[in-house]
């Protein structure tokens, strides 16, 4: 469970979200910050902008995102041609 916020008004934000010096940030796990949407925006619109956010996560750590980067690799593209070909060749389980 998250700890209390120090400003009450704040405890609609979902975790890692705080207000930044002109607009809403994610913090992520790695200790970036991404800017979600200005305080311009409702609360609606924000969670909305956090939901885009966290959708857009879930598609990158995906096993055929993981499979693509590394077959897009320079680590693979300098493999020997017949090695790539039996890795695509590959049965997965």
């Amino acid at each position: 469970m998250a700890r209390k916020r120090k400003n009450p008004a704040d405890n609609w934000m979902p975790s890692r979200v705080r207000r930044g010096k002109s607009a809403f940030e994610f913090l992520t796990p790695d200790g970036r910050t991404i800017r979600l949407c200005d305080f311009s925006f409702t609360q609606a619109e924000m969670w909305v902008a956090y939901e885009k956010l966290l959708l857009s996560y879930k598609n990158e750590e995906t096993l055929a995102a993981l499979f693509n980067a590394f077959f897009n690799s320079p680590d693979f593209l300098n493999l020997s041609g017949e090695t790539q070909k039996d890795y695509g060749n590959m049965p997965i389980s």
